[in-house]
């Protein structure tokens, strides 16, 4: 494979990456391994990564058209600029479906690229009645579990207990995909953790790491680091599951109804509090694209809605130990 030079496919959904630093493109490889395309036919996105000075000298003279906490956003002839600050400077233009991204920190390129690619590629399957909901998946021979936890709350310390477990599928550790007939599609990238202790024994050469902007440092783990496979059957009986932290001794289970569930949903999926995605690479602030949120909102309402209407719904109050929350699941769920 071509050092400089990176082909997906999402579900449909072709990207075209390529760099000048080539440790930019083997971590993106190690991120998006179950989407590696050999095809380079066709392409709905294509982003250019270059280890570099930002080239400001593009934004000269230009007034501001929003900020955040991690850039500044300017625009000219149709091309969104986002400024990091002076770390780095990327670029989106809608027209032609394509994207740059400047910066000599290594580190910052991957992020950025990572974020990019989630967030186009996410607004496209949504527009096509694909929706991320902020849970990890997770299936067994009879039932596919989508677990909802919040942010800090525990999911992929949970998640990485269950996959000890060989015998259980990975459907996604993060974002599982929900269409709008309620049917499910794995969506698994790499997994990130704290530390090496979080994760099963393996071949700790495959691990690699990101600095994140806002988070820190996360430790890296590629799908190849783990014995389970990724579910390929996803026609399974679906359950849906939020869970809760507690100060109990033991966790337990509760059956919830399905108006409950959907409470549940609209924060994790038809809002999305929590997804890998990136504001300022999702929304246009045209006419045309807010109809088109508009449209995307409906649309996960109506997916939503019916993954519900198909599923056994749980509240799953967690205690202090993995190994039994997960052996609870593990029991009663799967």
């Amino acid at each position: 494979m071509n050092s400089n030079a990176l082909s997906l496919n999402f579900y449909g959904v072709s990207v075209a990456i390529s760099s000048d630093c080539p440790g930019v493109i083997q971590k993106l490889l190690k991120d998006f391994s179950y989407f590696i395309s050999l095809s380079s036919v066709s392409r709905d996105l294509t982003i250019e990564i270059y280890q570099s000075d930002p080239p400001y000298g593009e934004i000269e003279g230009l007034i501001s058209k929003g900020q955040t906490v991690n850039t500044i956003s300017y625009q000219r002839h149709g091309t969104k600029y986002f400024d990091y600050y002076g770390a780095a400077l990327a670029s989106w233009t809608p027209s032609r479906a394509s994207g740059k991204i400047y910066c000599s920190d290594v580190n910052r390129l991957h992020e950025i690229a990572y974020l990019m690619i989630l967030s186009r590629v996410g607004k496209i399957h949504d527009t096509q009645g694909m929706h991320k909901i902020h849970a990890f998946g997770i299936g067994s021979t009879k039932k596919d579990l989508i677990c909802m936890l919040p942010m800090k709350g525990g999911k992929t310390t949970l998640f990485l207990e269950l996959l000890k477990d060989t015998k259980l599928e990975m459907i996604s550790d993060d974002t599982p995909l929900i269409d709008r007939r309620g049917n499910i599609y794995a969506f698994p990238l790499r997994i990130g953790v704290d530390s090496e202790e979080s994760l099963p024994d393996g071949n700790r050469s495959e691990l690699y790491s990101i600095d994140r902007m806002e988070y820190g440092k996360k430790i890296l783990a590629p799908l190849s680091y783990f014995k389970n496979h990724v579910s390929k059957d996803l026609q399974r009986f679906p359950v849906l599951v939020a869970g809760y932290r507690t100060r109990m001794k033991y966790p337990y289970l509760k059956k919830v109804s399905k108006i409950v569930m959907l409470k549940e949903l609209y924060r994790h999926m038809i809002i999305g509090v929590g997804l890998p995605m990136v504001v300022e690479f999702f929304v246009e602030n045209t006419i045309a694209d807010w109809a088109k949120l508009l449209y995307i909102a409906l649309s996960r309402k109506v997916a939503a809605i019916r993954l519900i209407i198909k599923s056994d719904c749980y509240h799953l109050y967690l205690c202090d130990n993995p190994s039994e929350n997960a052996e609870l699941i593990r029991r009663e769920l799967l």
